[in-house]
């Protein structure tokens, strides 16, 4: 079964969840889907997290079933509501700035409509969706309060960091990196035009300028750039260009600027690191304790 067919098999089975098999269902804004001491848990907000979920791709994971998408739906729900309450108990409130700001990276400000239309769809008013991001951004905020108490005195030992420092080495390493320029068309002909009059000796961005194009790429590592730019900056020296290349997308020119070759990290940043991970196990531990 394809993921799509399956999120929305979830939906179903989390609509079931919600039911009764005694009694007809009652309005979908009333069903209870679990409850955590004095807080309910609306069903409706299990089915926004689904479609959401979906929507983006993260619904299911890999591997999942349904009773386990279901099942982590509702924890992920359940630890949401312990932050909040959290939260209230702790007088942690979102600011109007930062709720706003993240609405319109979300939507953009003043909110697109193509945006907003299938948010509002989902969660019936603009106004419900707002208050979800808010519980949201309260939760996160409760979290980041409640870790940084928990790392309060926690130390690590000299032994610990050395026996750590294996785990976190790779994660440090930094990778070649290439700092690339790019002239580029759907159409064959009007990059070999541009490709024509570098040849003749104008400047790379002078001549993507008069084609109206940014050609800047920044700094790009090896391991995630496209296997096209790595292959074509291997024989290129710094100010070179290559011959116009094709790919999936079009056709492009690349004029190589620098290259950073791969660096390890030092014994301090190695030693850091391990202790930081180390903290943050124990945080971790102490926070699923904690929920």
């Amino acid at each position: 079964m394809d993921r799509a067919r399956l999120a929305a098999a979830l939906l179903f089975l989390v609509g079931v969840a919600g039911c009764t098999s005694s009694a007809l269902p009652p309005p979908a804004d009333a069903r209870v889907a679990a409850t955590l001491g004095p807080v309910a848990v609306p069903l409706t907000a299990l089915l926004w997290m689904a479609e959401e979920r979906a929507g983006v791709g993260e619904l299911p994971r890999d591997g999942e079933g349904f009773e386990e998408v279901r099942s982590r739906l509702l924890n992920e729900r359940l630890v949401d509501e312990v932050l909040n309450l959290e939260a209230a108990a702790r007088g942690v409130n979102v600011p109007d700035a930062t709720l706003d700001a993240t609405i319109a990276e979300r939507v953009g400000a003043p909110p697109d409509p193509s945006q907003l239309a299938p948010i509002v769809a989902r969660y019936g008013t603009e106004a419900a969706w707002r208050m979800s991001v808010s519980r949201r951004l309260r939760a996160r905020a409760a979290g980041a309060l409640l870790r940084t108490e928990m790392e309060a005195g926690i130390t690590v030992t000299d032994a610990q960091i050395e026996e750590a420092i294996p785990r976190v080495a790779s994660l440090l390493v930094v990778p070649e990196r290439l700092r690339l320029l790019q002239l580029f068309d759907v159409e064959p002909a009007p990059v070999r035009a541009l490709h024509a009059r570098l040849v003749a000796g104008e400047q790379f961005t002078a001549v993507a300028s008069s084609a109206g194009q940014d050609p800047e790429l920044g700094w790009l590592s090896v391991d995630a750039a496209p296997p096209l730019i790595v292959e074509a900056a291997r024989s290129l020296a710094p100010g070179e260009f290559t011959p116009v290349l094709r790919s999936p997308l079009g056709y492009h020119v690349f004029l190589l600027l620098d290259r950073r070759p791969a660096s390890e990290p030092t014994r301090e940043a190695l030693q850091e690191e391990a202790a930081a991970r180390l903290r943050a196990e124990v945080v971790e531990r102490r926070m699923e304790a904690w929920l």
